[in-house]
C-alpha cells in the first residue's frame, strides 16, 4: 500500500499542487499533448487555478511523503454528460512520475470513491486519453469498466479521450478487494 499521507489541500497548497500538475503532464504527455500547450503552462496560472478550488472547498486531495506533495486528486460532483450512469467524476489525479509504481494512484482513487460514497454517489466516472495505457490498465484493474470514446480539448485541440465508470464504489473503496500490482 502507500507509504503517502494523504489529506485535503490547503490554500499554502496550491503551488506545490500546480508544480505537479505540470511536472506530470510535461513527462507524461509528451507523446499525447502538443509540446506548445506543455510548455506553455504556467505556474502562476494553475497555482490560481488550484487556489480558487481550494477557497471552494472541492474536494482535492494531496499525497504527501515527508513534507514534500507528491500527488493530488480533484473529485467533482457534476453531470458532464447526461448519459453517464454516474453524475460524479474523479477529474484530476496526477503522481509524480519518480513516485510512480508505490500505490499512491490507486490510495487516492480509493479515498475518492469513499468520499463519493459519502456524497451518496453508487459509482464514478473518470477520463483518460486515449493513449495513456499505463493509466487505463491501473483504472480496469481496480475494476473500472470502459463506457464511451471520444475527445477532450486542450489547448484548442481535440484529443482522443475515453470515459470509464467505476460502477461498484463500495468494493473499491475497500483496500482489501484487489492487490496492488505494478500496473501503478
Amino acid at each position: 500500500m502507500s507509504s503517502a499521507d494523504i489529506r485535503k489541500a490547503q490554500v499554502e497548497d496550491a503551488e506545490v499542487i500546480a508544480q505537479v500538475k505540470i511536472e506530470s503532464w510535461r513527462k507524461g504527455y509528451a507523446h499525447i499533448i502538443s509540446s506548445d500547450h506543455l510548455s506553455s503552462l504556467n505556474i502562476k496560472t494553475e497555482s490560481e487555478k488550484f487556489r480558487t478550488r481550494i477557497e471552494q472547498d472541492d474536494f482535492l486531495l494531496v499525497a504527501q511523503i515527508g513534507s514534500a506533495v507528491v500527488a493530488y486528486s480533484l473529485w467533482m460532483p457534476y453531470p458532464f454528460n447526461e448519459d453517464w450512469p454516474h453524475k460524479n467524476m474523479l477529474a484530476s489525479l496526477y503522481v509524480l512520475p519518480e513516485f510512480e509504481g508505490r500505490g499512491i494512484a490507486t490510495t487516492l482513487i480509493r479515498e475518492n470513491a469513499s468520499h463519493a460514497l459519502s456524497q451518496g454517489h453508487l459509482g464514478m466516472m473518470i477520463g483518460v486519453f486515449t493513449e495513456n495505457s499505463r493509466a487505463k490498465s491501473l483504472y480496469i484493474h481496480l475494476g473500472a469498466e470502459f463506457l464511451s470514446a471520444g475527445t477532450f480539448e486542450v489547448g484548442g485541440i481535440p484529443y482522443p479521450d475515453e470515459v470509464y465508470a467505476f460502477n461498484d464504489l463500495k468494493s473499491l473503496s475497500n483496500p482489501n478487494r484487489t492487490q496492488q500490482n505494478s500496473v501503478e
